[in-house]
């Protein structure tokens, strides 16, 4: 173990002055390249330089990722952080010497503080949230930082650190104006972070944690450090609800749903996605005009597989069964249809899967509009479900629609006679003799 002693002022100079340096010499060649190119002249002997500009700018991210990484390390138990003087850390093994090897150190480090917050009883304006936020705000944009943060909390972590953190937006708890704008503030954060780490993963560590995370929210494992008698279902509501995660992260978040929810059926269970106690922080974190659908986690799901064609078509084509049970099956009762109507809609009319995928795609907006058609809740005559997701389903049917007239248009076998009939092509390659 090696003791190291820096000091804080004079890392964050160092930090500052490469920054400084490596904007100067990027005007300069800016400015020259620029002058070369409208005098005619040769700039070749310039072409080194934007990766000398690039090396200074990793230098200074270094230290700068370095000097916060030591304050952090050295903050004391309510969150409090050395600014100045000289500081130590210890160092088992090799101190971090890359930029991905330091941007990771702080990923960790931060993780940390998440979990004293996560694993602490409830403090009214407890000041490591400032610190987290602090954090989150500088670093909440590198990739780097946000795969090894949320790596480290683990997905039953991530959960119980937005759950902790949702707790000082004041609906559990009194909380100030100011306290409850720093929660919503830090909320948003962590989401975003998440979201970040999610498109930095492996395609199938993100897979994995995205399933994990719906595992973890539904079955809380009590032998956790994490776990607590409390709900884990309102921070997964929280993390999923109009996300812009990667697609993997998408996916294996909707077939743990899935398959969550059929075991329930199959052992005659209450619904996984129950919250069982009030919301602490939710309704304030999403938009009113998504109230109908945004308490509800399947519903949500299917709201983010619309915003993923990629993943909604590997999720429906995975199982020949899952369009017929979440289209027809399936009550959303605490949500409504708009969800499942807009991931039916990704998954068959995205033009590149509809490209490479035409049967496939066909299929699934025809098994998708009949499993619709035949719920017993939907349309006018019934209980009047299915006008929430009206765009999607007229999105569906113009574009299958079209593709048949194009298919007429295009025909060169049209034979004649007083019935008028043709040979029809469908999107799905199938052909219909004699149609009227």
């Amino acid at each position: 173990m090696t003791l190291v002693k820096v000091n804080i002022e004079d890392l964050r100079s160092a930090a500052t002055s490469l920054s400084g340096l490596a904007d100067s010499v990027e005007d300069l060649y800016d400015t020259s390249a620029s002058e070369g190119r409208r005098l005619y002249l040769s700039t070749s002997s310039l072409a080194e330089v934007p990766g000398y500009v690039e090396s200074l700018q990793d230098e200074s991210t270094f230290l700068s990722a370095k000097v916060d990484w030591i304050v952090l390390i050295n903050s004391d138990s309510e969150g409090n952080l050395p600014e100045s003087g000289e500081v130590s850390y210890e160092v088992d093994g090799e101190d971090p010497d890359t930029l991905e090897e330091m941007e990771t150190a702080l990923g960790e480090a931060i993780a940390s503080l998440g979990t004293d917050i996560a694993t602490s009883d409830y403090e009214k304006g407890d000041p490591r949230l400032e610190t987290l936020s602090k954090y989150l705000d500088t670093w909440g944009g590198n990739q780097n930082v946000n795969a090894a943060l949320f790596s480290s909390l683990g997905p039953d972590g991530t959960l119980a650190l937005t759950e902790a953190v949702g707790n000082h937006v004041g609906l559990a708890y009194g909380a100030s104006d100011s306290e409850s704008e720093m929660a919503q503030k830090t909320l948003a954060q962590l989401k975003e972070g998440l979201e970040i780490a999610t498109k930095q993963w492996e395609p199938d560590y993100a897979q994995q944690f995205g399933a994990d995370l719906v595992e973890a929210a539904a079955y809380p494992d009590p032998d956790s450090s994490y776990y607590r008698l409390e709900n884990r279902n309102e921070s997964l509501t929280y993390l999923l609800y109009d996300t812009t995660a990667g697609n993997k992260f998408i996916l294996g978040t909707a077939e743990k749903m899935d398959e969550l929810q059929h075991e329930a059926d199959e052992r005659g269970m209450p619904s996984p996605w129950n919250w069982g106690t009030p919301s602490r922080f939710l309704p304030a974190m999403i938009n009113e005009a998504d109230e109908a659908w945004a308490l509800d986690i399947p519903s949500i799901i299917m709201h983010d597989l619309g915003g993923h064609p990629y993943a909604s078509y590997e999720f429906f084509s995975g199982d020949d069964g899952r369009v017929d049970y979440w289209a027809g099956q399936y009550a959303y009762d605490s949500g409504d249809l708009s969800g499942i109507a807009a991931a039916l809609d990704s998954a068959s009319t995205s033009p590149y899967l509809m490209r490479a995928h035409k049967q496939e795609t066909a299929s699934i907006a025809a098994r998708g509009l009949e499993a619709l058609a035949g719920r017993d809740d939907f349309g006018v005559e019934r209980s009047q479900r299915g006008v929430e997701g009206a765009q999607s389903l007229e999105h569906i049917l113009e574009t299958y629609m079209d593709s048949l007239v194009d298919t007429y248009a295009d025909s060169l076998s049209r034979p004649g006679g007083s019935d008028l009939t043709y040979d029809l092509t469908t999107a799905a390659g199938q052909t219909i003799a004699d149609s009227p």
